[in-house]
């Protein structure tokens, strides 16, 4: 089945939805202009399109919260949460690995997905060419859209350092900003265009086109 399909399958949220396309976005354009070593891109975008399919387990979804979507403040939302957080646990880590699992997705698939952590950045600036892309297209986005290292890694400081008091550490931040920015330094030397500033054109593009993208399940 094709992305689109799957999400409808799975009833992923439409900004969920449109966030995992946007990264898978990313890597597509990186694999486009790709001129250093063999690299799958069928592997890679099968990783990003289903790279945060738990999230919804994570997300308040109380009466008046602050959430990134306030379309998922409805009864039916939260009736879809409660079922998956008794299925999967509030983990969206975990969720998503499970659910990965279940779609019989390839093991390199699920272990691309499991190292898409904001605190594993350092792990994977020294990790594969195909782990460091799939980090990099992760790192390039925030809720609104595509953005700068620095700029998603600042929200993702402001979104988590209530619940991880690690993110509230200087130290820590300046760490995985060098080491998202070691991870940017590895690929565009890799990379026939300017990684660092992606036309919106050419993402608005494949948005469409990776609607339709095959997904490897069995």
């Amino acid at each position: 089945m094709n992305s689109r399909q799957l999400y409808q399958q799975l009833i992923i949220p439409p900004k969920l939805q449109q966030h995992m396309l946007t990264v898978a976005a990313v890597g597509k354009y990186i694999i486009d202009h790709w001129q250093g070593p063999f690299i799958s891109e069928q592997t890679i975008i099968n990783a990003l399109l289903v790279h945060d399919l738990g999230n919804l387990v994570k997300f308040d979804l109380t009466k008046n919260a602050q959430v990134i979507d306030p379309t998922l403040l409805t009864d039916d939302w939260r009736k879809r949460q409660v079922a998956l957080r008794k299925k999967y646990g509030h983990s969206s880590h975990q969720a998503t690995a499970k659910i990965i699992q279940e779609l019989g997705l390839p093991i390199q698939i699920q272990q691309l997905v499991s190292n898409l952590d904001a605190a594993n950045i350092c792990n994977n600036a020294n990790d594969s060419l195909t782990q460091q892309i799939c980090s990099y297209a992760d790192l390039r986005v925030t809720p609104k859209g595509v953005a700068s290292l620095t700029e998603r890694l600042t929200d993702l400081r402001e979104r988590y350092q209530a619940k991880y008091s690690i993110w509230k550490n200087d130290a820590f931040f300046a760490q995985h900003n060098q080491c998202a920015q070691q991870i940017e330094a590895t690929l565009q030397q890799y990379t026939s265009t300017d990684i660092i500033n992606i036309p919106s054109e050419k993402i608005e593009l494949l948005l469409v086109e990776l609607a339709q993208f095959e997904i490897l399940t069995n």
